[in-house]
């Protein structure tokens, strides 16, 4: 589901103009690796005009707005069931989810999305210095940045 524009052109204090992808930036996108896309991404916007980074924000706030949040995996997803608990691969996606929600100022959406762990961290058993506990204590900070990224907008409101 692609709630997002494929290109929008746009100048300062003009409506955006929505264009289509070019075959070839389109087969770019489609075939090279994530940590390349991140890095042209990054170049792209640093060399850009401010109002281009603008609107990436806008589109990726858009985009993650008419997404829904997909249920909250279970205990056994988000942490291994071995004698010491540790996060696993879901938990990271779950982090991800967030960051990209408050990344994008949506710092509420980005809550709900992390309160499953909360709620799962009363009902596991883990212990000091446990590979839980430096887990939940990332999730402390991500919780944190979620709340000031809420605080946002609710004054934009």
């Amino acid at each position: 589901m692609n709630h997002v524009s494929p290109t929008t052109s746009t100048h300062p204090g003009a409506q955006p103009q929505v264009r289509h992808v070019n075959l070839m930036v389109d087969t770019i996108i489609t075939n090279v690796a994530s940590d390349d896309i991140r890095t042209l991404v990054r170049a792209l916007l640093s060399t850009s005009p401010a109002h281009v980074t603008d609107q990436f924000c806008s589109l990726a706030k858009s985009h993650l707005h008419h997404m829904p949040i997909p249920p909250a995996p279970g205990a056994l997803e988000l942490f291994t069931s071995d004698p010491e608990p540790t996060p696993t691969p879901a938990f990271e996606t779950v982090l991800a989810r967030a960051r990209a929600r408050y990344g994008a100022g949506l710092g509420s959406s980005s809550i709900l999305v992390l309160l499953p762990i909360v709620d799962l961290a009363g009902s596991i058993q883990w212990s000091e210095g446990s590979a839980v506990e430096d887990a939940l204590s990332i999730v402390d900070c991500d919780i944190a940045a979620a709340l000031l990224h809420a605080k946002e907008e609710l004054a934009q409101q």
